[in-house]
């Protein structure tokens, strides 16, 4: 079986307990504006071309041959999306990583090689793999093919998801992943609809079905400046997740720090004038969830 994935980070402190391996799919049921992994939102391959790392070799304009990139008489790499291919030749020739291709369609032999590298420091840390995006389920026979193979092996697996799937498919996914962060990013349904393109039903709901099933769930939830970033609101949020049964929460302070990917892509970051969160501007918020094992994380 293979899917579409951004890209595999090893050594991560910040998808889960210990050291881990995350699997980014490619590909994503939402559009959340303040997202700081835009390279996954989209299912396809995309070129991302970093400028700062450019030296203007030319070596990219030699080898394209739909003429996507040409170095101007000033000396200056020019790039044409319109005219781009994706190919991938430029990026096998930059000497610099100035380009890359996003979203490789692997088998999941490929990428558990790349997991089972990095076994030993799964045992000795509490770690194991998260499959992350982007929207993990949103490939589901893929993340449950993967979580299959990591739990046979004695790798512990986290799914970090969005939760707009049915159900059903947490149900596949269950018998081999015990773990789950869980995003909730807005309180009502028209925020939900309005500011990210999905539905708050199916994230109660789900949340619900795991922790009957008695999984572990974090819910983690982005603080957003302009959208969520006040005690009111954040009590609503709250009152969201009682019914749910969830006790812990994570909050985690808007960074711009993506900035330069959207740039990398060609687009614009709607959030690059907005300043990051420290996380001693959140503490306030934590007296919205009084009952709930609520901390401030990244």
């Amino acid at each position: 079986m293979k899917g579409r994935i951004s890209h595999i980070q090893r050594f991560s402190l910040g998808d889960g307990p210990g050291i881990r391996t995350t699997v980014f799919f490619k590909g994503c049921p939402l559009h959340c504006a303040w997202c700081h992994n835009p390279e996954t939102i989209h299912t396809e391959k995309q070129l991302m071309y970093h400028k700062n790392l450019c030296v203007s070799c030319g070596l990219c304009a030699s080898v394209c041959g739909a003429g996507a990139h040409m170095i101007t008489s000033s000396g200056e790499h020019e790039l044409s999306r319109e005219k781009c291919v994706l190919c991938g030749k430029c990026a096998s020739v930059c000497p610099h990583g100035a380009l890359e291709i996003n979203g490789k369609v692997l088998d999941s032999d490929e990428i558990m090689k790349a997991i089972y590298e990095d076994k030993d420091f799964y045992a000795e840390s509490g770690g194991g793999v998260t499959l992350s995006g982007g929207e993990p389920l949103s490939q589901p026979e893929f993340a449950v093919e993967l979580a299959r193979k990591c739990s046979e092996a004695g790798i512990r697996v986290l799914i970090d998801t969005a939760a707009q799937a049915s159900f059903e498919v947490f149900e596949d996914i269950m018998q081999y992943a015990d773990e789950y962060y869980v995003d909730l990013k807005a309180a009502t349904e028209e925020d939900y609809r309005k500011m990210t393109g999905g539905s708050l039903k199916p994230v109660t709901d789900n949340i619900t079905g795991l922790v009957k099933a008695g999984k572990s769930v974090t819910i983690r939830i982005p603080v957003i400046p302009g959208h969520n970033f006040s005690v009111e609101y954040m009590k609503k949020m709250a009152d969201v997740l009682v019914p749910t049964g969830a006790k812990t929460v994570n909050l985690l302070p808007f960074h711009n720090l993506c900035a330069e990917k959207y740039t990398a892509l060609g687009r614009k970051y709607p959030y690059s004038d907005i300043e990051s969160l420290k996380k001693e501007q959140l503490v306030p918020l934590l007296e919205s969830f009084k009952g709930f094992d609520a901390i401030i994380t990244n």
